[in-house]
């Protein structure tokens, strides 16, 4: 319209003069504040909904916000109020101006979100809901009758502008910017306030394009109606913030709705076992992650199938609820695999649901059947091993095994179950019992105890002895102690009997020469330091042979054991007394005054000379007693001792039945040693000395198996010296170095001889003394004699006695290793006449025990003498050992000797000792004809 056929109009019209209500004017933004509120939330439902929920919150969001500006319009248009107290409006173009609103904001939303998110779809998107937006405010000015209205270009493009501003900066922050979150609320607030001063900014900007006149004729149209401005505006209002307010409850219960929705799925995916859930008709809802890499199924080809596509042996869901069942599945990779499924029923949104909770036991139940078999292997090893075991738990029996009952005397496990360890132990080491198992099991003794032995008494009421050896085991879970126990009641009693000979005279049970030597020692040190009066006293009884040959040896023995207890009943704690001989006794006396010492030799005369009756005669003994007193010049044992030897031979001499003490003038024993020391220097190159020879003989085969060398001394004036009275003699001044040496080479150089001469192999045994194998030299020695008598070293032995094999023990184990290992035969010589160690003879690298022969005497009437030879021999076989008795004399002494497993015997049963031409004349009589036969 030209300004002509303007002014040409306004001649014709009244001009209307207009005014706003300004609290509709604040009621128009507040609506405006509240739509663009609504529209940010609503917009981020869209981006939080699901896919198929999008198009349902686009469609609320659009809703809100296209009513939010078309009320907020339509109230700004109620405020504008103009002369004309009566307004009317067209209600289909008002109608239509809501229409454009809601079409314009939903084309924006829906373009926006269902296109890629550039800056191009966003200015795309803006125009339509800007043009949407534009339509609305402007075919609702048009709907105010009967006024016309005149408007300004150059406010109307501006109104546009700001429309289309709005639009982009609505969507931008909806959609593109990252401070429209849930959690800013403040920054929602400033963004509200932003977009509700813009779209008021467009519409007020709209309205002041605007110029208002009546026509002359003022006609209304068909749809014309007319409105209380402020009525309709509160009602609009009104309507408006009931439906914020419900999209708005809507908005907030939906994303609770989705936090809940997105916690369960969060939870539903990360646990730990399979889960598939299934309708109440049983067709899959929903699979997750764990269940798709056990059951190696694809989710998406599932959902919606019957479970029974899964497992197939399921068939009634209901049917398995609340209970586990174990299932073997094939998975699509064709894998076995032993499943526990556990079935829960649950409502949901008032449907039905099952949840089915898998979990793969395929592992557990490998190792459950290994462990099956192990314990099998365990229990048949338990009860079939050879050893006895016991299994207890803080000292209740469990469990034991065969073994174990014959042991415990039970003749099955019913006998133990209500008993506990104890029942089988001593009260007085249930305690120390109780605090082994305690520290067993707190690890003190880390995973394994070996005990010491231990007695125990049987169900039988039976003594024995066991040791015990305890390890923590784990059975279910829990900590037991398993305990292997071995019977060693026999080994024990071996044992003992061979500690009783070790330490004490066989016959009479007093300390035997070796223990009464370490006893008597220790006690003459005492009483120089105690300033006590000491001797030695030498009892021998009188004509003690005649008494054996007329009433027998075993009525000797009983006389003697008699006066052992006689003598011990007389004697103080401090006295030592010990069997020196077959009839001779030792006793050392410690008094204060020497006086008491006369008494006490006094009364052991007195109680010699009381009758013994045994078998109802009374049998008389006499006694000699030779005493020496300690002093200066006698000091040590071995002087007193042989000063009362000395003594009592001049009581013997004088008449017997007497008592003798030292005196110097009993020095013909003196005299008679001194020609020995002096005979002794030149022996050996005067060739005064000879062997002689003892077979040894073979108890199995009766061969003959070696010969021990024996030394003989012609000496010029004293005729024949026994080698108890030079030997002692040699030591003493260190002459036995060479005589030994010249002894071994002499033996060595005789049995090459023999064996050159065809004799059976044998071997030569020579005796050592303890002064000669202490030197260092002396492997060299015995290596440089082999070595010259160019003789095997299998074919020699060496003879030790148990004194020389105890004293530094490493020394003697390395010298009799070295010896060895070349082949020279080791044996202990004398063994049980002294005392060792059995701890340390197992160590000792021998051959041969020899038997002394003081137990071979007495063995054919003797159990006694029995019972110490067998449980010699017991331990030489347990050390695989060999055994030769000496001193063999009788037929009975053979035989049982044989019976004993006893592998060799030499006595004069089968020959004395024999020098060399003897020897040799014996050895062709016995072997040479069976040789050649």
């Amino acid at each position: 319209m030209s300004k002509g056929e303007f002014a040409d109009i306004m001649n014709h019209v009244a001009h209307l003069h207009s005014y706003y209500n300004n609290w509709l004017v604040g009621l128009s933004f507040f609506i405006a504040l509240v739509a663009s509120y609504t529209s940010f939330e609503l917009a981020n439902r869209v981006k939080a909904s699901e896919e198929k929920l999008k198009n349902f919150w686009i469609f609320n969001g659009s809703f809100a916000l296209g009513i939010g500006i078309w009320s907020m319009h339509f109230v700004g248009m109620l405020a504008f109020e103009l002369e004309m107290a009566a307004s009317y409006y067209n209600l289909f173009l008002v109608a239509l101006s809501v229409v454009w609103s809601i079409a314009g904001c939903y084309g924006g939303l829906f373009f926006v979100h269902f296109t890629n998110r550039s800056y191009k779809h966003l200015l795309a998107a803006s125009l339509l809901m800007g043009t949407g937006i534009s339509g609305m405010h402007y075919t609702g000015m048009a709907a105010m009758e009967p006024m016309k209205i005149h408007y300004d270009a150059t406010f109307v493009i501006l109104s546009v502008v700001i429309a289309l501003v709005a639009s982009v900066a609505a969507l931008w922050l909806a959609f593109y910017s990252r401070f429209n979150n849930q959690k800013n609320i403040q920054g929602k607030i400033g963004f509200s306030l932003m977009m509700a001063l813009a779209i008021t900014g467009m519409h007020y900007t709209g309205m002041k394009a605007a110029t208002f006149y009546m026509p002359m004729n003022g006609d209304k149209s068909a749809f014309s109606y007319q409105i209380n401005s402020v009525v309709f505006a509160c009602i609009i209002t009104g309507v408006a913030l009931l439906m914020f307010g419900t999209l708005s409850f809507l908005s907030y219960f939906d994303r609770r709705a989705n936090q809940q929705q997105l916690m369960k799925n969060a939870i539903f995916e990360s646990a730990l076992d399979a889960i598939v859930v299934t309708n109440e008709q049983g067709e899959v809802l929903n699979i997750n992650e764990e269940a798709v890499t056990l059951l190696g199924v694809v989710k998406e080809e599932n959902i919606g199938k019957n479970v029974a596509s899964i497992f197939p042996m399921v068939e009634n869901l209901l049917s398995m609820v609340k209970r586990r069942h174990q299932l073997e599945i094939t998975s699509s990779t064709g894998e076995t695999k032993i499943i526990e499924l556990t079935v829960t029923k649950v409502v949901a949104d008032r449907d039905l649901e099952y949840i089915l909770y898998i979990r793969d036991i395929t592992e557990d139940q490998k190792f459950a059947q290994m462990l099956k078999e192990t314990n099998d292997r365990y229990e048949s090893l338990f009860y079939e091993s050879p050893l006895a075991i016991v299994i207890h738990r803080y000292s209740q029996i469990t469990s034991a095994n065969q073994e174990a009952l014959n042991i415990i005397g039970a003749s099955s496990f019913e006998q133990l179950k209500t008993l506990s360890i104890s029942h089988f132990l001593r009260k007085d080491d249930w305690d120390a019992m109780a605090k082994d198992v305690e520290d067993l099991l707190k690890g003190t003794f880390q995973r394994e105890f070996t005990g010491q032995e231990v007695q125990v008494m049987t169900l039988n009421q039976e003594e024995k002895w066991v040791t015990a050896k305890s390890t923590v085991i784990q059975l279910n879970g829990e900590k037991y102690i398993q305990t292997v126990i071995r019977d060693v009641t026999e080994q024990r009693k071996a044992k003992q009997a061979l500690q009783q000979l070790t330490f004490y005279d066989s016959l009479t049970g007093l300390p035997n020469k070796g223990l009464f030597e370490t006893l008597a020692k220790a006690a003459i040190h005492k009483a120089k330091n105690d300033n006590q009066s000491c001797a030695i006293l030498c009892i021998d009884l009188d004509r003690f042979k005649y008494t054996n040959e007329k009433h027998g040896h075993q009525i000797g023995d009983r006389i003697l054991k008699e006066l052992s207890r006689r003598f011990q009943a007389i004697m103080n704690t401090q006295d030592l007394l010990t069997r020196f001989g077959g009839d001779e006794f030792l006793m050392l006396v410690r008094r204060n005054k020497e006086e008491d010492i006369r008494n006490m030799a006094g009364r052991i005369l007195s109680t010699v000379s009381v009758p013994f009756k045994i078998e109802g005669s009374d049998i008389y003994l006499n006694t000699s007693i030779g005493g020496s007193f300690l002093s200066e010049s006698s000091s040590s044992l071995n002087t007193l001792i042989r000063q009362a030897d000395l003594a009592v031979d001049e009581a013997k001499k004088n008449g017997r039945n007497a008592i003798e003490y030292y005196q110097e003038s009993m020095q013909a024993y003196t005299t008679r040693r001194m020609v020995i020391e002096s005979g002794l220097r030149t022996a050996i190159q005067n060739n005064e000395f000879e062997l002689y020879y003892q077979p040894k003989i073979d108890l199995e085969t009766g061969g003959l198996t070696g010969v021990e060398a024996l030394i003989r001394w012609h000496h010029p004036t004293l005729g024949l010296v026994s080698p108890g009275e030079f030997i002692s003699v040699a030591e003493e001044t260190g002459l036995i170095v060479p005589l030994s040496k010249w002894t071994l080479h002499e033996a060595c150089v005789q049995n090459k001889r023999w064996h050159d001469k065809g004799y059976h192999t044998m071997k030569v045994g020579v005796n050592i003394s303890s002064i000669d194998f202490a030197r260092e030299s002396f492997v060299e020695a015995v290596l440089e004699t082999l070595r010259e008598s160019n003789i095997c070293p299998n074919s020699v032995e060496l003879e030790i006695t148990e004194s020389v094999a105890i004293q530094n023990v490493d020394d003697v184990i390395e010298k009799l290793q070295t010896l060895k290992d070349i082949g020279v035969h080791i044996s202990i010589d004398d063994f049980g006449s002294g005392y060792s160690s059995f701890s340390y003879l197992k160590k000792l690298p021998i051959n041969t025990l020899k038997i002394d022969r003081s137990f071979i005497i007495g063995l054919s009437t003797s159990l006694k003498e029995q019972a110490i030879v067998r449980a010699i021999i017991t331990l030489a076989k347990s050390l695989d050992l060999s055994v030769i008795a000496e001193g063999v004399e009788l037929p009975e002494q053979v035989d049982i000797l044989k019976q004993e497993k006893c592998d060799a015997v030499q006595g004069y049963y089968y020959s004395r000792p024999l020098p060399v031409h003897e020897f040799e004349q014996w050895y062709e009589q016995t072997y040479q004809p069976h040789v050649a036969n």
